[in-house]
């Protein structure tokens, strides 16, 4: 009996020192975690299972700006389909249709004034079903040849026009924009400023608080450059009238390049 209570009371302690020590455990890593700063990777953190968290010894602040630039279009991109209103009984029947009707409409654009390229984007040929009753009915074959337009602002809305008077379907919808160049010189004077932004932030942060700004440990960037488009309703060319008014285009105030700028700065 006095060996069995010698063993309980063992048992009894050590369990005890078990649990004083998971606590002990537990509250230092509580400590630990409620310390940290959760950001992303940046190249000196540590990782846990609940994510990468930056390391104690480092201080930090994080700043974000943007700075937005505009740019004027000078260029349209009208996005054109031209597909058989009907399904043709013969796979051969439909694609010669549509290849025809598209080698025309090219033609016909590529002599027009204002015009700066044009290009395919597309072709599908596919079966065409209905269905009755629960039952799939096979009417024939359905082919759609899209092509890329793009004109200058002057030239674009006589462009829609004929594009919709010779063999368009359907115009899917239309894009201002500019040239390439343009918008590269745009996105970098955007930068310019978000970095002087974020910069600017950052000194009134460390003025305010009383501390002393560091160096850059990090930036990420990045671009925001919308593409105005106007969507149209199909337009099935066997019924539109000759002669057709040019389409007017408004360029509004034009196209808003903004750049981001995400900075970490080093700060004691």
């Amino acid at each position: 009996m006095a060996i069995l209570l010698i063993v309980v009371i063992i048992a009894a302690v050590l369990t005890i020192a078990m649990a004083a020590m998971s606590m002990n455990a537990i509250s230092k890593l509580s400590g630990y975690i409620s310390a940290q700063t959760y950001i992303p990777s940046y190249g000196y953190e540590k990782y846990s299972g609940l994510g990468y968290i930056l390391d104690q010894k480092a201080n930090t602040i994080i700043v974000t700006a943007t700075a937005t630039m505009h740019v004027m279009p000078s260029r349209v991109r009208i996005y054109v389909t031209i597909e058989n209103v009907e399904p043709f009984k013969n796979a051969a029947d439909a694609y010669t249709n549509v290849t025809l009707r598209a080698s025309k409409l090219i033609d016909k654009v590529k002599a027009m004034e204002g015009v700066i390229y044009v290009q395919t984007t597309g072709l599908t040929l596919s079966p065409s079903y209905e269905y009755r009753s629960g039952q799939r009915i096979f009417k024939g074959y359905v082919a759609a040849y899209s092509l890329l337009i793009e004109s200058n602002v002057e030239s674009a809305g006589k462009v829609i026009a004929e594009v919709v008077n010779v063999e368009a379907d359907a115009i899917k919808w239309i894009a201002l924009t500019a040239p390439d160049n343009v918008i590269e010189n745009a996105k970098k004077e955007a930068l310019r400023k978000a970095i002087n932004n974020a910069y600017e932030k950052a000194k009134l942060i460390a003025n305010e608080l009383n501390i002393s700004l560091g160096k850059v440990l990090h930036v990420s960037i990045g671009y925001t450059i919308p593409i105005v488009r106007t969507y149209t309703q199909m337009l099935e060319y066997k019924v539109v009238a000759e002669g057709l008014p040019e389409t007017p285009i408004e360029v509004g105030k034009g196209l808003a390049i903004t750049a981001t700028v995400t900075a970490v700065f080093e700060i004691s």
